[in-house]
């Protein structure tokens, strides 16, 4: 990410088999402009949390319409909260 400076990353929270929460603290650290929206698979409020209180702006449910996705992007994107 360091050729590119996104202003809203969207992240799965489950990548390649492997939680992705960890890797949120480091792309915040090299794109500070970057906010960071959470799709999460999982309907467990705890992720959301866990993914919150390290860094990540918001998230938003994958079985979200995409129009729902587009507008909580665009909200993260201003600094703003969708929910």
């Amino acid at each position: 990410m360091t050729e590119h400076q996104p202003s809203v990353l969207v992240l799965d929270l489950t990548m390649a088999g492997q939680s992705s929460l960890p890797s949120i603290p480091d792309l915040l650290a090299t794109s500070p402009g970057t906010r960071v929206l959470i799709l999460p698979m999982q309907e467990d409020p705890a992720f959301a949390r866990a993914a919150l209180r390290i860094g990540a702006a918001e998230y938003l449910l994958k079985e979200a319409a995409p129009k729902e996705l587009v507008g909580a992007a665009r909200q993260v994107a201003k600094g703003a909260t969708y929910h």
